[in-house]
């Protein structure tokens, strides 16, 4: 999911963890002087990821923060906010599916070219079970202990089961 760096302005949108690695991005196009506008939407300020940080950086100015909890003026009019990008302007969008469906379907029907578009899911299609999963083994490099991992687990759920401790958000959904 790499910038188009020759493109003469860029757009980033982030759903929220969408915003790693957006605000990557961001960082960069700030770095480099390239003219970018950031939009960052997520459900509550206690859910959003790097505010302080984003709040903190030099190019906080190009940012605009929206919450779903707050006031309806202040929420991500995703029409409205591709209608005021700069002509030419690549659109880099990152989050949830829903929210990377709604931003590349209003950027479709808005006429915004294939080649401008740019986007980054975190997840690929569960495939589910097959008749030929087998299990393995993982090994714990600092202990030396070896955890076996049935077909029907994962990785996180074989290692918890057998008590080691983890520290991890990807089964919040944060």
């Amino acid at each position: 999911f790499e910038l188009a760096l020759k493109a003469p302005a860029h757009l980033l949108l982030a759903g929220g963890i969408g915003v790693t690695p957006i605000l990557s991005m961001a960082e960069r196009l700030a770095a480099t002087q390239a003219p970018f506008a950031m939009h960052y939407a997520c459900r509550s300020a206690e859910r959003m990821a790097f505010a302080e940080r984003i709040r903190g950086a030099a190019f906080a100015p190009q940012v605009q923060l929206h919450l779903d909890e707050g006031p309806a003026a202040q929420r991500l009019d995703i029409a409205a906010v591709l209608a005021a990008a700069a002509p030419g302007a690549h659109l880099y969008v990152c989050g949830p599916k829903g929210f990377m469906d709604a931003v590349l379907g209003a950027a479709r029907a808005a006429g915004w070219a294939e080649a401008r578009l740019h986007w980054e899911f975190f997840a690929g299609a569960d495939a589910g079970p097959r008749a030929d999963d087998g299990g393995f083994d993982v090994k714990i490099a600092s202990s030396g202990r070896v955890i076996p991992v049935r077909p029907e687990q994962t990785v996180v759920q074989a290692l918890a089961a057998a008590g080691v401790e983890l520290m991890l958000s990807c089964e919040q959904g944060v």
